[in-house]
């Protein structure tokens, strides 16, 4: 899955991708996760707040026909 966040004042964007998707999301609304795991966009959600923020989902890929072997090849 691709994912795009978007800083809607300052048009910054970062484009990260995940495996298991409910699982990165409740990452990224988890403030420990976010202040143990420094990066460019947990920083930002941090100093920001989500409000600033938009997300787009870039690419959606159904791997629930595949193992976790092919899934991963993916990515």
């Amino acid at each position: 899955m691709g994912k795009k966040w978007t800083h809607n004042e300052s048009r910054k964007v970062y484009i990260g991708s995940a495996f298991d998707l409910s699982k990165r999301f409740s990452l990224y609304y988890s403030k420990n996760y976010l202040e143990r795991n420094k990066s460019y966009i947990n920083s930002a959600i941090l100093l920001y707040g989500y409000s600033l923020f938009s997300l787009t989902i870039l690419e959606y890929v159904d791997i629930s026909n595949l193992s976790k072997e092919e899934a991963k090849n993916l990515f």
